[in-house]
């Protein structure tokens, strides 16, 4: 479950309703980042944009995003994409050059580019940071409900907010197999 984020995906629905072109999911490892961006791109689709998943593969991340977009039979040009559809597009971790670039050309039209970075200093961004303790609870709990509770003490202490390491601690625990 995505627990402990209203405050950011009420910041991602204001966002949309911007129109931004690129909107960058900002934050360290393991805050959550892939599954906010995946949140993003849902909410996107609610509103009616079509989705396209470019995140795989090593090449830049503006040609993923052409690939993409021809490969879901749009034009692979992102302007002319976004000329005739709504679409949002998830182009795993991307950096500053690229999101002003994808925000400037983007910005204002029905197209969208939702990417990761640690930080963003050239496109609107939402930032995504610890949980607090309440959430990483409910987070252990949806995991394992009967977490015998030093083990859920020691997944939180651990996971110090950080929805991907409570999640992994958790499942580790749930196995017996908790790393140091």
């Amino acid at each position: 479950p995505l627990v402990g984020r209203d405050s950011v995906m009420t910041s991602a629905a204001q966002a949309l309703d911007a129109s931004p072109g690129c909107l960058v999911v900002e934050g360290e490892p393991k805050a959550g980042l892939t599954r906010i961006a995946v949140e993003v791109m849902k909410l996107a689709e609610l509103r009616g944009a079509r989705l396209i998943w470019a995140e795989s593969g090593e090449s830049d991340p503006v040609e993923r995003l052409e690939a993409g977009l021809a490969a879901s039979g749009l034009p692979a040009n992102p302007n002319a994409a976004a000329a005739s559809n709504s679409f949002a597009a998830y182009v795993g971790r991307c950096g500053a050059e690229t999101q002003g670039n994808l925000a400037r050309t983007l910005r204002g039209t029905a197209g969208l580019v939702v990417c990761e970075a640690e930080t963003s200093v050239a496109a609107p961004s939402l930032r995504v940071g610890a949980i607090d303790r309440e959430a990483g609870g409910r987070l252990v709990d949806s995991i394992d409900p009967s977490m015998d509770p030093a083990l859920r003490e020691h997944v939180l202490a651990t996971g110090d907010g950080l929805p991907g390491c409570i999640v992994s601690l958790a499942r580790a625990g749930d196995t017996g197999r908790l790393p140091d």
